[in-house]
């Protein structure tokens, strides 16, 4: 009886040691899951029914829960290369459970990720077309920069040599004005010279009017001395023979009064033809005074225009610098945008 006791504690603590080991490594296990490790199970083993239950679900737990882990590590790993055309899916979990809100909420980062990754494409398609757009924009603005910088060129060398003709008008222009100047300083002195011509033919016709007069009084003289002549040759022909030589000389008296009234009449007729010349002298002389006056003033006029017109000249000289300046600062942007572009 005693023996038979015996063999029973004596079986009952093998089972009680076996218990007490399966527990042990039961604790061991479940405190490396607790850390995250899901390849160690437990492998100890007892007569014990419900212990053996325990140890084998402890074990299915830990299989499965390393499946479901391994199946959510497997899916992140192809959506951590970009591959989210796999939806996660877990079988065998209870509804509302961890391992359910965890694959809802893992699906539902796919599904934001997988909407972002679209708008992203979108938005690069978008921002393609927008850049090829762009780039005919570009190469419209370089060959419209290149053209205009080829227009800008020509239109400067335009202004250079719209410069250069506008300097030559101002030389020219100046020249014109002083030949005006001058050409007025010489109407002016021609009309002084006019005036003074006026002048002398006045005098003259003055001094032929004093001949006129003189000439007049020759004539009467030579017409008393022709009468004398005449009284004196009758006398003589009433002496006689005595008054033969008082006849003669009474003759070359009165040929002497002929000749100086005829001489007289000659003076007379080319008095009146200088005085005739002299009048249309001192009416071409008035004639010539009014043009020399009429020539100053239109000089005078032209000198004035010119002058209005080399000043314009400057004016636009400095105007043209100015717009030579700002089409070599256009050029220089332009060509700065062509290189750009």
């Amino acid at each position: 009886m005693a023996k038979v006791i015996n063999e029973n504690i004596s079986s009952i603590e093998k089972e009680i040691a076996m218990d007490n080991k399966l527990v042990d490594e039961a604790k061991h296990v479940i405190t490396r899951v607790q850390h995250g490790w899901y390849s160690q199970h437990i492998e100890s083993s007892t007569t014990n029914a419900s212990l053996e239950e325990f140890k084998n679900g402890v074990n299915s737990m830990i299989i499965a829960t390393k499946a479901h882990f391994a199946a959510m590590n497997l899916i992140l790993e192809e959506y951590a290369t970009y591959d989210y055309t796999k939806e996660l899916k877990l079988d065998n979990i209870e509804k509302g459970g961890v391992f359910e809100i965890l694959v809802n909420n893992i699906n539902k980062l796919r599904d934001a990720v997988t909407q972002m990754l679209g708008a992203s494409l979108q938005n690069g398609i978008d921002l393609q077309n927008d850049a090829s757009t762009l780039k005919q924009a570009v190469e419209s603005l370089s060959t419209a920069s290149n053209q205009q910088a080829a227009s800008l060129e020509e239109t400067a060398a335009a202004m250079e040599e719209m410069t250069s003709n506008v300097q030559n008008n101002v030389s020219k222009s100046n020249e014109m004005a002083a030949m005006a100047t001058q050409t007025d300083s010489a109407a002016r002195e021609g009309a002084v010279l006019a005036q003074r011509t006026a002048t002398a033919m006045t005098e003259i016709q003055g001094a032929t009017n004093s001949i006129n007069d003189a000439v007049a009084i020759i004539e009467n003289i030579a017409f008393q001395t022709n009468i004398l002549s005449l009284n004196a040759a009758v006398e003589a022909a009433t002496a006689g023979d005595a008054g033969k030589g008082f006849a003669v000389v009474a003759q070359e008296v009165r040929n002497l009064a002929n000749r100086s009234a005829d001489a007289a009449k000659e003076i007379k007729a080319m008095a009146a033809q200088a005085a005739g010349k002299s009048n249309e002298g001192m009416n071409i002389a008035t004639e010539l005074t009014r043009g020399f006056e009429v020539i100053a003033d239109k000089i005078a006029q032209t000198a004035s225009m010119v002058q209005d017109v080399s000043n314009a000249n400057r004016e636009q000289m400095q105007g043209i610098g100015q717009i030579n300046t700002a089409v070599t600062q256009l050029d220089q942007m332009t060509q700065e945008n062509a290189k750009v572009a």
